[in-house]
């Protein structure tokens, strides 16, 4: 009564391993032969669309997700499941705009440590997408307790990749004492390169060649 999970755990080892097609052979072949199990044959199917996300098979991925409904997504982790592997096959498509909430719904639905990631990778997206705003608020989300120190750091500073604001001011001197933290000595070159980013985004090219050089 547990074979499929052992069939699961295996398609899973062959994607963390980074055996794509081996990985959307194996949960192909469980979505034909446990029909009578149909939340492993949807998560199944799924992971078979990452798999073919992660080859670049794009038509074979969509192909997937639109004949998923929205009834046979039955858990909490098939609906995570079905949201990042959506996001996953628009993101690849660049389809930014119909990733986006697809990534909000993944990052409502998972774990804290994965939540940040997620909100991470929405930061990105949004701004890929143009809105600057949105990826702003997404990247001081992924910069949450539950990261660790070198993931808040990185969204910290693509947090001012992104900011809007008129005056930079606030925003520059947030970054200029992040220099004064011991925790962050190996990580100068970054902080300042963040703060000559802000300066140039404004023109201001004498400030931005100081915290350059």
């Amino acid at each position: 009564p547990f074979l499929h999970n052992a069939w699961m755990m295996m398609g899973r080892s062959q994607y963390m391993n980074g055996d794509f097609l081996g990985a959307a052979s194996t949960f192909y072949y469980i979505s034909k032969h446990f029909t009578w199990l149909p939340a492993t044959v949807t998560e199944a199917r799924l992971w078979e669309a990452r798999s073919y996300c992660a080859l670049d098979w794009l038509y074979e991925a969509e192909v997937i997700i639109t004949r998923i409904k929205q009834e046979q997504l039955t858990s909490r982790q098939l609906k995570e499941l079905y949201a990042f592997t959506a996001a996953d096959f628009y993101v690849r498509s660049h389809d930014y705009e119909r990733a986006i909430p697809q990534l909000r719904e993944a990052a409502r639905l998972a774990g804290k440590n994965q939540k940040a990631r997620i909100n991470f990778i929405l930061g990105r997206v949004c701004a890929a997408a143009g809105r600057n705003a949105e990826a702003y608020e997404a990247y001081k989300k992924a910069g949450s307790q539950s990261a660790s120190y070198r993931a808040r750091l990185n969204a910290r500073i693509k947090q001012s990749e992104v900011y809007g604001g008129a005056d930079i001011t606030p925003e520059v001197k947030a970054l200029r004492r992040m220099t004064r933290y011991g925790s962050n000595r190996e990580y100068l070159d970054q902080i300042y390169y963040a703060i000559g980013n802000l300066y140039l985004s404004r023109r201001d090219t004498a400030n931005a060649i100081t915290n350059y050089e």
